[in-house]
């Protein structure tokens, strides 16, 4: 499916398949195919967010250095762009 690893399409195919209401995705070639169908997605750094905000987590910062650590690729913009939207300090 448009280049994408075995992982990324069959994800693509069983949420079509099973209806689903979002995808969580993290693979920039995967969320482009899924967006290009009218998926709705999220990814890693989405749901973390997501669990600052409902307060399952009470800090994002230290979890997005964990990723950074775990050679995770966050661009600086992005790491940013989520610690804004946390509420936290850069």
């Amino acid at each position: 499916m448009h280049g994408l690893n075995i992982g990324e399409s069959e994800s693509i195919i069983l949420f079509k398949e099973l209806g689903g209401d979002l995808l969580i995705m993290d693979e920039k070639k995967g969320r482009k195919v899924a967006s290009s169908l009218d998926i709705k997605l999220t990814g890693t750094l989405g749901i973390l967010l997501k669990a600052k905000q409902e307060g399952i987590i009470i800090e994002l910062k230290p979890l997005l250095e964990k990723l950074i650590e775990s050679n995770i690729r966050i661009s600086h913009k992005l790491y940013k762009e989520i610690l804004k939207s946390a509420n936290e300090v850069f």
